[in-house]
């Protein structure tokens, strides 16, 4: 009888520890499947779902450290594109080979990755099937690496069969997210998420085409491509998971969207401007009528509805913030919170610059240049490591320490284990983030200006940038 008070115990000091270092930590993994498994409670069923999380957070880690072995060459080929950025040359190979490992490479194999271990969190549930995850890994990383090696080498052909191994990639992503959705609680709430799906299938079909030499929408769809994806998939895609995240990572008391939100407008707004940006005109045709014509308007009107949207997916983020169970805040979450406020003018801005080329018919000037390498290289960047800071270091602290911990309170000093917020070193990372913010201003300022100085030490920033991070990932590795 006592042996067993004192394993009750046990257990109860050790779950304690663990919610005292990770708040919210007991009830999103209970949710996440790791108190079940096939329906089966007990000490089976739990040993069982401790593997499959550890499972999944190992493919987490695999995708985003791929992801950022990619951001390294993408800044590098951009140090080489100087000249080409000035001269406001958009099919510049050496311009598109760094774009597309930024956005496939680093960008998108992240997200995905991401998205297998966020999606059962956030809306708890449990991940359909972790092999179909790595088969999806690998057609990512095969099309990521074909995408420079057509463009460098001209052979067109190269980079479709990338776009489609990528595009094969998404359908399986897919269907394990749609196979995942079966087990949500928050069913109905990822539901009004999963439009933000449709925006990365138009992105992937109309690059395909492009490279393929069949522009599907004629001269409107590289505008298309890039809205597309930068706008329709990867802004709104963050804007609609953040505060559910910001909301586990606080353990925060504000309700959240579980009946209501702006994601409707969100992704109303995002199809409106593209539903704009079709109706650019091809060369010899007045579809267009200037800037308040019928494209520009929609685009106007879309890009209203998505700021509105934004300002409110904000207002919650910070409500969160607020409302927070724990006072003490942890370092990275600021850095988050700032990269997304950071994006509400520049998405105003590419909203803009978009809105005077669906207007114009100018839909490869270096305004839009500029504009688009500082959304993607400067806000995606950052957005994107601040996530990797918060989320790598705790999938390797669950990796190495795991559920058994002996409780902190009853182990020597020396035999403690690094916390998980010590984990990733602070000062290292936050130069890194803002590295990559410079650099991409500098980027900017070179398509703008055409000085291809500001371009070139732009693009040296951010390799600079990518050097501290990964340094910043190594050192975390070893703690």
């Amino acid at each position: 009888m006592s042996l067993g008070i004192l394993k009750i115990t046990s257990r109860v000091r050790r779950r304690c520890c663990l919610g005292l270092m990770l708040p919210g930590f007991d009830e999103k993994l209970h949710h996440a499947g790791a108190g079940t498994m096939d329906g089966v409670r007990g000490p089976g069923a739990r040993a069982g779902a401790s593997e499959g999380l550890g499972l999944r957070f190992r493919i987490t880690r695999v995708y985003m450290i791929t992801g950022l072995a990619f951001l390294g060459p993408a800044w590098w080929c951009l140090i080489r594109a100087a000249p080409a950025i000035a001269r406001g040359a958009w099919a510049d190979p050496l311009l598109l080979a760094a774009v597309h490992l930024f956005v496939v490479g680093y960008a998108l194999t992240t997200v995905h990755g991401a998205l297998l271990q966020i999606t059962p969190v956030a809306f708890q549930g449990h991940l359909y099937s972790v092999r179909l995850g790595y088969v999806q890994y690998v057609l990512m990383v095969l099309g990521a690496a074909a995408f420079p090696v057509g463009f460098l080498s001209g052979r067109w052909a190269v980079a479709a069969t990338g776009g489609i191994l990528v595009f094969a990639a998404y359908g399986l992503l897919l269907w394990n997210l749609g196979r995942t959705a079966l087990t949500l609680k928050k069913r109905g709430e990822a539901l009004r998420s999963a439009p933000v799906f449709v925006f990365l299938f138009a992105a992937l079909l109309f690059g395909i085409g492009m490279a393929l030499g069949v522009p599907l929408l004629g001269r409107a769809s590289l505008l298309l491509h890039m809205v597309a994806g930068v706008t329709g998939w990867f802004t709104t895609l963050i804007l609609v998971l953040s505060p559910r995240l910001i909301r586990v990572f606080v353990s925060s008391r504000h309700p959240g969207f579980e009946r209501r939100g702006p994601e409707l407008v969100l992704m109303a707004g995002a199809l409106l401007i593209a539903a704009g940006v079709s109706l650019v005109p091809a060369p010899g045709q007045g579809v267009s009528k200037g800037l308040w014509g019928p494209g520009s308007f929609l685009v106007g009107v879309g890009s209203v509805l998505y700021l509105i949207a934004y300002g409110s997916f904000l207002f919650h983020l910070f409500q969160h913030l607020r409302y927070r169970r724990r006072r003490d805040l942890e370092w990275v979450i600021p850095w988050i919170a700032a990269g997304l406020a950071a994006g509400w003018p520049l998405t105003a801005a590419w909203g803009a610059a978009v809105w005077k080329a669906a207007g114009t018919g100018r839909t490869a000037g270096p305004m839009l240049l500029g504009m688009m390498l500082l959304v993607v290289f400067g806000f995606l960047g950052w957005v994107i490591a601040a996530y990797m800071a918060k989320i790598l270091p705790f999938l390797r602290w669950m990796s190495k320490y795991g559920h058994g911990l002996t409780p902190v309170t009853r182990r020597a000093p020396g035999q403690r284990p690094v916390g998980v917020r010590d984990m990733m070193p602070k000062v290292s990372t936050i130069l890194a983030l803002l590295g990559f913010a410079g650099g991409a201003v500098l980027l900017a300022a070179g398509a703008w200006s055409g000085r291809e100085e500001f371009a070139r030490i732009g693009a040296g920033v951010g390799v600079l940038a990518w050097l501290v991070y990964a340094g910043a990932m190594w050192v975390m590795y070893r703690r």
